[in-house]
C-alpha cells in the first residue's frame, strides 16, 4: 500500500514502525530509493511508544493526514489477544 503513496508523490511517510529488525532492514533498503531518512523508522513496540506519548514525550509527528497499518501487527499479536478488539482502541487515542 505504501508504494502507491510514495510513487504518486501525494503523501510522504513520516513515521514507520515494526518490532522486527528484519522489517526495518527491508523498509530502509526499499525506501532509500525515494530519499527517506532512516530516522523515520522506529523499532520500539507500538505499545511502548503510546505509553511514552501519554507520558508527554514527543513520539509521533503532528499534522498527519493519513494513517495506514497492517493488522494484526506483531506488537498486538504478542502482547494482546488479537480477538479482543476492545483493546485496539489504543490506535484511535493516538490521533
Amino acid at each position: 500500500m505504501n508504494t502507491g503513496f510514495v510513487t504518486e508523490n501525494r503523501f510522504r511517510t513520516v513515521f514507520a514502525n515494526d518490532i522486527l529488525k528484519e522489517a526495518q532492514t527491508a523498509w530502509l533498503q526499499y525506501m532509500d530509493r525515494f530519499g527517506y531518512d532512516k530516522n523515520v523508522y522506529n523499532t520500539k513496540s507500538i505499545v511502548d511508544l503510546v505509553k511514552e506519548h501519554r507520558a508527554g514525550k514527543k513520539v509521533f509527528p503532528k499534522n498527519i493526514d493519513v494513517v495506514t497499518g497492517g493488522f494484526p501487527c506483531q506488537d498486538f499479536s504478542v502482547s494482546v489477544n488479537v480477538w479482543d478488539l476492545s483493546r485496539i482502541r489504543i490506535i484511535s487515542e493516538i490521533a
